[in-house]
C-alpha cells in the first residue's frame, strides 16, 4: 500500500499481485473521501465516483441511515458516502451503469446499459424513494414503465404502483394497479390490449386472485366472455359469447365447480351477485 500526505488526507493504492491498481482513492480517518476508482484486474476501469462525510437533510426532510447490519468497508477502510455521480464498467470498458447520489442516498436519474451500449433500464429516485421505471426492448423502444405512489392514513402508510408494457413495435400492450388497502390486501385492476388497439382482458384481483367480474374480448372488440370470480374460481355465470357477439352458452357455476350449461342465453337479462368480501 502506497500512501502519501495531501492536505489532511492520505492515497490510497492498492494492487492485484499481477501489479495492476484495484482500487485507488483518498483517505481521511480510515475513510474513504473524495474521488475513488476501481479497476479489473486486466487495468480496465470498473467502477469510479466520490464519497464524502455528509448527511442528507433540508429544510423540510431529515434521512435517518440504517446499517442494516451489513459492514461498510473495503478491505479495512470504511467507504464513507456515495456523493454525486457514479458510472460501473463492464470489463470490455463499455459503461455499465450510471447513477447519482447525494450524501448515500439515491437521488435522480440512473441508467443501465447491457455490454453493446444498449440502454436496458432507467429509474428516478427521490430520497431513496423509487418514483419510476422504464425498460426497453432489444430493439431500444419501451417494453414497461412503473410509478411508484405512496398514501398515508392513520399514519401508516400505504404503497400504489401503476405498470404500463408495451408491444416491441412500441403499441400499448396492458396496464396494472396494484393498491395496498387498510383491509391489509393488495388490490389489482388489470387491462391487456391486443397489438390492434382493441381491449383483450379486464381483470380485478385481490392478492393476486381474481376477485369480482372479469372480462375477456375477442380482437375484433367483440366480448368473449365476462362472469364472476372469488378467489381465483368462477361462481355464479359465466356469459360466453361468438366472435360475432351473439351469445353462445351460459354456465352456471359454485365453489368452482360447473353445475349446467344453457344454451343461447338472453343477454338482455340482468345477472346480479354479490361477491363475496375477500377472506370473509
Amino acid at each position: 500500500m502506497l500512501t502519501h500526505n495531501i492536505f489532511s488526507q492520505e492515497k490510497v493504492v492498492i494492487r492485484y499481485d499481477n501489479g495492476n491498481i484495484k482500487y485507488e482513492g483518498f483517505v481521511v480517518n480510515n475513510t474513504f473521501d473524495s474521488i475513488y476508482k476501481e479497476y479489473y484486474p486486466n487495468g480496465v476501469l470498473k467502477s469510479e465516483g466520490f464519497y464524502k462525510n455528509c448527511d442528507y437533510k433540508t429544510n423540510h426532510k431529515i434521512f435517518v441511515y440504517a446499517s442494516c447490519g451489513v459492514e461498510n468497508k473495503i478491505d479495512s477502510i470504511s467507504k464513507g458516502k456515495m456523493n454525486g455521480q457514479w458510472k460501473t464498467y463492464y470489463d470490455n470498458g463499455k459503461i455499465e451503469s450510471v447513477e447519482n447520489y447525494y450524501c448515500g442516498i439515491k437521488q435522480g436519474n440512473f441508467y443501465y446499459y447491457s455490454n453493446d451500449g444498449k440502454i436496458l433500464d432507467f429509474d428516478f429516485y427521490d430520497g431513496n424513494r423509487k418514483i419510476i421505471s422504464q425498460s426497453y426492448n432489444e430493439n431500444q423502444t419501451l417494453s414497461e414503465i412503473e410509478y411508484f405512489d405512496q398514501k398515508w392514513l392513520k399514519n401508516k402508510k400505504y404503497e400504489i404502483t401503476r405498470t404500463i408494457e408495451f408491444y416491441e413495435n412500441g403499441n400499448y400492450k396492458s396496464e396494472t394497479l396494484v393498491e395496498e388497502k387498510v383491509d391489509g390486501f393488495e388490490h389489482e385492476s388489470y387491462k391487456e390490449y391486443y397489438s390492434n388497439g382493441f381491449l383483450k382482458t379486464e381483470n380485478v384481483l385481490i392478492d393476486g386472485d381474481k376477485h369480482g367480474i372479469c372480462y375477456e374480448y375477442y380482437e375484433n372488440g367483440n366480448v368473449k366472455n365476462v362472469g364472476f370470480f372469488e378467489y381465483d374460481k368462477p361462481v355464479f355465470v359465466q356469459l360466453i359469447y361468438n366472435e360475432d357477439g351473439t351469445p353462445n352458452k351460459l354456465e352456471r357455476w359454485k365453489k368452482g365447480k360447473l353445475i349446467s350449461t344453457e344454451n343461447n342465453f338472453d343477454p338482455k337479462k340482468s345477472f346480479k351477485y354479490q361477491v363475496k368480501k375477500y377472506k370473509e
